[in-house]
């Protein structure tokens, strides 16, 4: 089937075959490389954390780490699973508000 604005249309000349197949090597190297992304995205995110004088926000770290989402939201998930960052209470930010604040955990961050 193929879409023809406004209707989907049989298309005999379609072969199913091409649909679905095995992964390629593209998509295994593309598979690496969000490895690599991550393991560096991690330490970035580490990196930051230990030039911070205490306990931040997800906000404050993300911004010292100077990257964005979704990458930074993987990666801050991946050191949460793992243990590498806690979460150290509240803070209390300019506009008289509390925020979950996040520290290093005291075990060395894998490397």
């Amino acid at each position: 089937m193929r879409w023809s604005f406004p209707t989907w249309q049989l298309d005999s000349q379609a072969d199913p075959r091409k649909l679905w197949g095995p992964r390629n090597a593209r998509d295994r190297q593309s598979r690496e490389n969000k490895d690599i992304h991550l393991k560096e995205d991690r330490q970035v995110i580490v990196n930051a954390m230990v030039g911070l004088l205490g306990p931040e926000t997800q906000t404050s770290i993300r911004n010292s780490a100077k990257f964005g989402n979704p990458r930074f939201g993987y990666a801050w998930a991946s050191l949460i699973k793992d243990g590498t960052i806690i979460a150290a209470g509240k803070v209390k930010k300019g506009n008289n508000r509390l925020y979950e604040a996040f520290v290093l955990s005291r075990q060395e961050p894998e490397q």
